[in-house]
């Protein structure tokens, strides 16, 4: 019984670097979404519009984008959790107005989309990026994500900006 197991447990380990390539890139639902590359890019874009001294508080998204924002952006935010008060009782819209909003979605998650459009939030700046993660030097499918920043209303509204041709004022 206990070689049984510790075969079992030597196929596992074996086979895990085979299962750990498989599950990054070669399925797209399940496959390793580029949630480092999306924080990074979301605070840089952060950064660039409110400026070097609001922290990010409050993020979401498309739930695999929001939770890698939460582990990877050094502010530590709160998830706003599915864009939905009830959901996530800590989130004021009085809240998000005076700290802000940091959200990442696919762009093919339509259901994240209107949510975001449905805060009809005034200040909004929407900034479309491709993105892909990278596993040992393998690069995984490229991702198409909407990067939402709204500013804290502390922000001078002179300050905050589309950084490229293309980035827009999201509509409320």
């Amino acid at each position: 019984m206990v070689v049984a197991g510790a075969s079992v447990l030597a196929a596992w380990v074996l086979l895990s670097p085979a299962i750990a390539l498989a599950m990054f890139g070669c399925f797209e639902e399940y496959g390793s979404p580029p949630s480092r590359e999306a924080a990074r890019e979301a605070t840089k874009l952060w950064h660039e519009t409110v400026g070097p001294d609001p922290q990010v508080k409050y993020v979401a998204g498309t739930e695999r984008y929001a939770l890698g924002l939460m582990f990877y952006i050094a502010d530590r935010p709160s998830d706003f959790t599915h864009f939905s008060y009830a959901e996530a009782p800590w989130v004021t819209r009085e809240r998000i107005v005076e700290s802000g909003l940091l959200a990442v979605c696919l762009v093919k998650d339509g259901d994240c989309l209107e949510k975001v459009q449905a805060l009809a939030l005034q200040g909004l700046h929407r900034f479309d990026r491709d993105l892909r993660a990278s596993f040992f030097g393998m690069e995984g499918p490229v991702r198409q994500v909407a990067i939402f920043v709204l500013p804290p209303a502390k922000v001078s509204k002179g300050s905050a900006r589309p950084t490229r041709a293309g980035d827009e004022q999201a509509k409320p």
